[in-house]
Parts: structure tokens; sequence; C-alpha cells
């Protein structure tokens, strides 16, 4: 085998896609956009040694998301290339257990690594205004580029190991939800999640007491959905803000991005 940096271009790309091995895995559509994002931000790590692969008939073994990407940005990208692979390798290429991204955190020496990369993720979901019905996979990069723009979301990861697992919210929807009411009302926000997480002084008709009921009971019903989770907490929320009482929170007879903006009366994402 022989192997060494190559530009890929969309031209070469769409050639050696019509050049697969037999057999090769049905392509991820979603895969392929998440690399093209990567790419288009000038994340992608080009030095990886973890690239194209071809066999010794000149057939692409490994490496149809990347050049799917490529092809969707229309750039040319630098990439790792090995030659004259023997057919056997084929069958044990990408079969390893993969590096998650909390595992990567731990690399670069972040506390709470999970959580971390669980409150990041719903992030850059958020930031991207693909937080509902997204159907968008987050890349390590991406989470590691909203940390990066974000470092404040190491408080909210501490919040999120510290909260209590079978208890109204998933720890890592109380760690956005506490990191997006936080750049609203930082000390509103600390009363409100406290009282959430430990269920002190609350009466009828406070907000949170209503939140934490109706998530009990969601939760009893089996009903999970976090995404609902999060805009029964931003209903709450407001009308903790609000100083209002209520005793039932009924969530809105049709959902989209913008309805979680709307409640807590932020513009949409630029």
């Amino acid at each position: 085998m022989d192997a060494g940096f190559e530009s890929i271009t969309p031209e070469r790309a769409a050639a050696d896609l019509g050049n697969q091995i037999a057999h090769n895995r049905p392509p991820m559509p979603s895969l392929a956009r998440m690399y093209a994002r990567v790419m288009d931000a000038g994340r992608w790590n080009w030095e990886s040694p973890d690239g194209l692969v071809y066999n010794t008939r000149g057939q692409l073994c490994q490496g149809q998301h990347r050049l799917m990407a490529i092809i969707i940005n229309g750039l040319t990208v630098r990439m790792w290339v090995t030659r004259n692979a023997p057919d056997s390798v084929a069958a044990v290429l990408d079969t390893g257990r993969p590096r998650t991204t909390a595992h990567r955190l731990v690399f670069d020496g972040y506390k709470n690594p999970k959580d971390l990369a669980a409150v990041a993720r719903a992030a850059v979901l958020w930031e991207a205004g693909r937080f509902w019905s997204h159907g968008m996979t987050p890349a390590r990069e991406e989470i590691e580029a909203v940390i990066e723009a974000h470092p404040e979301l190491h408080v909210f990861a501490e919040h999120s190991a510290h909260w209590p697992s079978r208890q109204t919210m998933a720890p890592s929807q109380a760690g956005f939800v506490w990191w997006v009411i936080d750049g609203i009302n930082a000390d509103e926000a600390d009363t409100f999640m406290t009282c959430l997480r430990d269920g002190t002084d609350l009466y009828k008709g406070h907000p949170v007491l209503t939140l934490r009921n109706r998530l009990a009971n969601d939760r009893a019903a089996g009903v999970r959905h976090p995404e609902l989770s999060i805009l029964l907490a931003f209903l709450a929320w407001r009308a903790y803000t609000r100083r209002e009482q209520i005793v039932k929170l009924q969530l809105p007879p049709q959902v989209s991005e913008e309805t979680f903006r709307r409640v807590l009366g932020l513009e949409p994402p630029a």
C-alpha cells in the first residue's frame, strides 16, 4: 500500500463515488450533510490519517460520505488517501468503536464531559434554528465550536451533572433550559431552576409546582418527548417571570421552531 495527501475536487469525488466496491454500505445523506457543514465552517481535520481508501483496482473502499460532502459543498478538500489496499481490508474498515464527543472532551481536559457534550449538542441545534423536529445530528466539531463560543456552558454542564436523574426533567434538558433562560435573566433563572430541582417554597398555582406536576404525570404516563418537556419549562418560566399563578400548562395546538422562541420573547436565530 502507499498513502499521502491529495486534493479532492468535486469532479473527482463524483467519479470515485461511481467506482466503489460492490456491496458497500448504503449511504446516509444526513451524515454527508453533517460532514459538509463541518467542511464549510473550516473545521474539517484534513490532517487525519482516517481518509479515503482504494483497493488495487482503484475502487473506493472507504470515504463515500466524505466525497458526498465535497460534492454538496462544491469545495476542494485535502485528504489522506491510501491506495492499493487488499480486498480483505474492506471487511474491517470502520468496524471499531468510534470515540464519542465526550471522549474527545476528556482529551481536552473538560470537566463533566458527558453532560457538557449533551448540553452543547442541544445548544448547537438551538443556534442553528433546528431545535424542533430537527432531523439534524450535530457533528463533534460543531459541538466543540459551540463550547468555544459559549464557555459558560461549563457552568450548566455542572448543573446537569448534579441534577436528580429521576425527577422532573432529564439532566441534559435541565442544563440546556438553565442555559437558555440564564441568558434572559440570570438571577431569576437560578431561582426558577433551583425550585424546579428541589421542589421547595412552592404552593398551589406556583408555575414551578405546576411544571413539576405536569412533568411527573408525563413521566408516569410514559410520555418521552424531550423537546415538549423543554417547551413546558419555557411556558412555566414565562408565567413565573410574569408573576402569574397557573394550575395547568397547556401546549399550543401547533408547535414549530418559532414557538420556543416566541414563548421566551426571543428573536429567531440569524
